[in-house]
């Protein structure tokens, strides 16, 4: 079931040389269609990110472009091919590694408003980088819910690198951070994000991290009178077939639509 045939591959190595990549743009439009069925009974809006340091070759991203969907970035050099093929600012989330001054500042000043921060130094930095450029930032926060998972990768576990613990008497929890957002005017509070790793095939640590997440909101609603969530960013993707089978993202999402739901 190939998209290109032996002959055609032949006529495109005899041109290009090899090694050669073929990439199947219908199969890209597909697989972002299933992701988008895969949440039809949530209730309420849905967006697909594709995280672009996956694959950031420009024909990749004119594809997804097409279907209209967000782009995950973590890095200028990222955002230097989303410059170069003009996508519109409000289809980015950026989600910084290093989370430095000049980078913020590049990033606010491209029209990049929702911005994600990892750590209580990062919201520092996207304060002061706020104050120079003069935008204010929809911000979210990423949290390490600090549960068990199972996957190749592993993202969420108990002093993980990947986010902030959900409450503590420190400054980098996901509590004391998202009332600093509230007490500055110069931010509005977004949401929160988490990214439970990769190549996950027992969901049920969403669940446990979704009512993990639940308690922090609860929380945060009876201190913050004008506390509200806009948005939800769960991450960890669906699981690649490789040599054995995996879920699909329907069987995926149907452990914790309920859950997301009733958050």
């Amino acid at each position: 079931n190939r998209f290109l045939t032996d002959e055609e591959i032949g006529q495109l190595v005899e041109k290009y040389g090899t090694p050669i990549y073929l990439v199947d743009e219908e199969a890209l439009h597909n697989k972002v269609l299933e992701l988008n069925r895969a949440y039809e009974k949530f209730h309420g809006h849905v967006k697909i990110a594709y995280s672009i340091k996956a694959n950031f070759n420009p024909s990749i991203l004119r594809t997804f472009m097409k279907d209209r969907i967000t782009f995950d970035l973590t890095s200028l050099g990222e955002l230097f091919f989303i410059r170069e093929l003009n996508i519109s600012p409000e289809n980015i989330i950026y989600t910084s590694v290093t989370e430095e001054l000049d980078e913020y500042k590049q990033v606010l000043s491209y029209g990049i408003t929702r911005i994600v921060v990892s750590s209580y130094f990062g919201l520092v930095n996207l304060s002061q980088a706020v104050n120079i450029v003069g935008i204010i930032p929809k911000v979210m926060v990423r949290i390490n819910p600090e549960v068990g998972v199972k996957a190749e990768v592993r993202a969420s576990y108990k002093n993980g690198k990947f986010g902030v613990p959900l409450n503590g008497g420190k400054v980098d929890s996901a509590y004391f951070i998202a009332k600093s957002i509230f007490d500055n005017p110069l931010l509005e509070f977004e949401g929160f994000h988490f990214h439970l790793g990769s190549q996950i095939t027992d969901f049920v640590c969403y669940v446990n991290a979704l009512d993990r997440l639940n308690s922090l909101l609860n929380k945060l609603k009876k201190d913050i009178p004008n506390f509200s969530l806009k948005t939800l960013d769960i991450g960890g993707g669906t699981p690649v077939f490789y040599n054995e089978p995996v879920p699909t993202p329907s069987e995926m999402s149907s452990v914790y639509i309920e859950k997301l739901n009733n958050l």
